[in-house]
Parts: C-alpha cells; sequence; structure tokens
C-alpha cells in the first residue's frame, strides 16, 4: 500500500471529505494529503502547458510546474504541500463539459492528452476523472423491495450545465458522508466500476490496482458526448482499488442488494 499519497483535487471540500471518510472507513488511511487546486483540469493543463508547451508531458514535474506558476493558481492554500516528497500522485478533476473558456474540440484535446500521460500514480500521476462532476459519487437509486442499489441514467449534453442541480434535487447531496458506512463505500465503487467497465469493455474486466490508462475510457467518453449524452460514472469513488488490491477483491464481490442502510431520498427521478 502506497505511504505516502497526494492528490490534486479540484474543488477541496467535497473531495477531501470523500477521501478522508472512505479511507477511513475502509482502513486505508496512512499518510496522504490533498491540495485544493482550485479549477478545473482545462485550467490546470494550462498550468502544465505553461511548463511544457509542445504538450509533450512524458518527463513533466507536475508539482515543479505548478510551484514555478505558484503566484497563478487559482488557490494558493497549503501551497507547500507542492514542496514535499510523495510515493503517489493522483489528480482529481472533474469533465466539466460545460466549460466555456475552451472550445469543446480543445476540451476533448486536452482530455486526450491528459489521459495520454497520466496513467501512473508513482510515476507522473494517475488521473481520476469524474463524469460529468464529483457529484457523481451519489448519484444512485434504491430499490425499495430489492434494497438493490443503482446508478441513476446517463444525462443529456444539455443537462450537465445544472447537473450539480440536479443531484441536489434529488436530495443526495444533502446526505451527510460521514454517515456512510464501509458497505456504502464498497458498493459505491462496485457501481460505478461497473459503469466504468461497460463504457469501456462491455464486462466486467478491468483491473485498477495499481495503475489504469484512462484512455479507452476518454475515448468512449469523447464518443457518448457526440451522441449528446454524458455517461454517470465518478472514479473518484474507485481510489480504493488504485491503492489496495484486497480491497479492490472485495469491492469486485460485495453484492448491490446486501442490505445496506444507505440513506433514502425523497426527491427521486
Amino acid at each position: 500500500m502506497p505511504s505516502n499519497v497526494l492528490f490534486i483535487v479540484e474543488g477541496g471540500e467535497r473531495e477531501g471529505k470523500y477521501l478522508d471518510e472512505c479511507f477511513k472507513k475502509l482502513g486505508l488511511l496512512g499518510t496522504f494529503n490533498v491540495f485544493r487546486y482550485g479549477c478545473n483540469l482545462y485550467s490546470f493543463f494550462n498550468c502544465l502547458h505553461k511548463a511544457q508547451p509542445d504538450d509533450d508531458f512524458s518527463d513533466i514535474d507536475v508539482l515543479g510546474a505548478l510551484r514555478e506558476n505558484a503566484r497563478e493558481l487559482p488557490c494558493k492554500k497549503d501551497i507547500e504541500l507542492l514542496s514535499r516528497a510523495y510515493t503517489d500522485l493522483f489528480l482529481v478533476f472533474d469533465v466539466d463539459n460545460h466549460d466555456t473558456n475552451q472550445t469543446p474540440k480543445r476540451r476533448h484535446e486536452i482530455l486526450q492528452i491528459m489521459g495520454k500521460y497520466f496513467t501512473s500514480a508513482t510515476d507522473m500521476g494517475q488521473l481520476i476523472l469524474d463524469s460529468p462532476m464529483i457529484e457523481a459519487y451519489c448519484d444512485v437509486k434504491v430499490d425499495k423491495t430489492t434494497n438493490e442499489v443503482k446508478l441513476n441514467r446517463d444525462i443529456a449534453v444539455s443537462e450537465s450545465v445544472a447537473y450539480k442541480q440536479l443531484v441536489n434535487d434529488r436530495g443526495l447531496l444533502k446526505i451527510d458522508i460521514s454517515n456512510f458506512g464501509r458497505d456504502t463505500f464498497l458498493i459505491l465503487a462496485k457501481l460505478h466500476y461497473q459503469r466504468l467497465s461497460s463504457l469501456v469493455l462491455g464486462s466486467n474486466g478491468i483491473s485498477l490496482y495499481p495503475n489504469y490508462d484512462l484512455t479507452p475510457f476518454i475515448e468512449a467518453l469523447l464518443e457518448q458526448i457526440k451522441n449528446e449524452t454524458i455517461p454517470i460514472v465518478s472514479l473518484i469513488t474507485l481510489l480504493p482499488m488504485f491503492l489496495s488490491s484486497e480491497i479492490e477483491k472485495e469491492i469486485l464481490s460485495i453484492p448491490l442488494n446486501t442490505g445496506m442502510h444507505f440513506p433514502q431520498n425523497k426527491h427521486r427521478h
């Protein structure tokens, strides 16, 4: 298991709390830090682009690039974290298909470039994407008869701008993550693992430990976006699978109708 991990995350509060509670409940709490970048993946890419204008990130020093651009970083809190040494680096960002600072074509190019180079936490860093954004982690429904948990349907591209509000209207964002039990985190991971697998392979055959090349996922994602659909899949829920082969096995084996007490919500579509 990694001994000293840095997560560079887009937002900070929700991602940080999810990671803290998930790792605590799954017994994965080692030494890890969360640095809030404070803006989206495309802004983060531009920071790296300044350090490597040809966009060849095969040997880029991510933390060095951020330090060099320290004055222009969207969030300067805990900036000292960028000067430490880590065994593993994860880059946790939203797909953010509605970002208006980039053309759709450029957004897609950036996703492909980031997916190409950031495939290993112990090397350049492991890219972790939430589609369409972090709130996808809890976009689930529970069958009251079978108690089986399922992800909600994928959404239309036109719905992505208001996705956070959509999930909030279902009441899901009001659930306190600290109330999630161990089974909740395991089942959320399995649901999103199945969605990822169906996008990439059409079956459950992907191994995420200890790293995973997101290129097939990104290509499948972009193909869906061309067809005006964005899949609901949160890779932040899968981080335990990148960190522990034992947890990966546990996630893959847990049934989805375990009788876990996932909080019920009144406003469900």
